[in-house]
């Protein structure tokens, strides 16, 4: 026997307060799968520690009989993300609220995608918040402005091959899409550049999985994406304001044009990250 970390993101819904808790962890699982090890890391859930036995019987070595094992735990337990590389943060209320409770502005790493939104298709509740994870692919999460409008016929299709959705959120149709194509064996590249025609209605997203970041702007671009690129890194917005309050120095900006498909992946080479752009339309 041996173990596998995974790094899993988790919901927590407390009856006694009604409080709703978003909770990182850190996750062993023993291969074959036994047992599971749940240790919490995060300070405002305290120092708890849970071992939930699962039959190797039941055990087909997908993430989704992962997070079904995990979601066991309780009825107010829910699976935001899992992956060795991703995690998703939600939460309602103010970005400097967000930033106070989770100490984002701390995180590090190579890239990230973010969302502010305000719900006008959906609940306005934490699982309907943006990151949304492709359930149950490890590493694939999509950030989204617009209104698929073809969502129901998409998510028909993907829940009759076996893929399983969280919430009635159309953007979450996007996240699980890309995923699987990815699975049957499309790049990235394919796969987003699919999107343009595959997606009915108005759209640019951001989709970023372990090692690469991109997106796709719709045939009549209604929404807008302010791009920046420099030899050391790439950044995207909805407005330019949001580029130059960040970077408070000159920037080479301009809009993406419709139907622009863009990508870049990260190589590790001898411990040094680098970029390898990858563009299609």
């Amino acid at each position: 026997m041996y173990y596998t970390e995974l790094v899993v993101v988790l919901q927590c819904r407390m009856q006694s307060n009604r409080q709703t808790i978003h909770a990182p962890l850190h996750i062993l699982v023993s291969m074959p799968l036994e047992y599971v090890h749940f240790l919490h890391y995060s300070s405002n859930m305290g120092d708890r520690a849970w071992s939930v036995p699962y039959t190797t019987a039941n055990y087909d070595g997908s993430y989704e009989a992962l997070t079904v094992a995990i979601e066991a735990i309780g009825e107010d337990v829910e699976v935001f993300s899992m992956g060795q590389h991703l995690e998703i943060i939600k939460q309602m209320g103010k970005a400097r609220a967000v930033d106070a409770t989770y100490n984002i502005s701390s995180l590090y790493g190579t890239h990230g995608i973010s969302h502010t939104r305000m719900a006008t298709e959906s609940r306005v509740d934490i699982s309907h918040s943006h990151p949304f994870w492709a359930r149950p692919f490890s590493d694939i999460a999509v950030v989204h402005n617009g209104h698929i409008t073809n969502y129901y016929k998409l998510r028909r299709r993907l829940e009759m091959k076996g893929h399983h959705f969280n919430t009635e959120n159309d953007s979450e149709v996007i996240a699980v899409y890309i995923a699987d194509m990815m699975q049957q064996g499309a790049t990235l590249d394919e796969a987003v550049s699919s999107t343009v025609t595959t997606l009915d209605g108005s759209f640019t997203y951001l989709v970023a999985t372990a090692d690469s970041i991109g997106f796709a702007r719709d045939q009549f671009a209604m929404k807008p994406l302010i791009i920046t690129e420099t030899d050391e890194f790439v950044a995207m917005a909805s407005e330019e304001a949001a580029l130059r309050k960040a970077f408070p120095f000159e920037l080479d900006i301009r809009e993406a044009s419709a139907r622009e498909v863009r990508t870049w992946h990260l190589k590790r080479e001898s411990g040094v990250v680098t970029r390898e752009p990858s563009l299609t339309r």
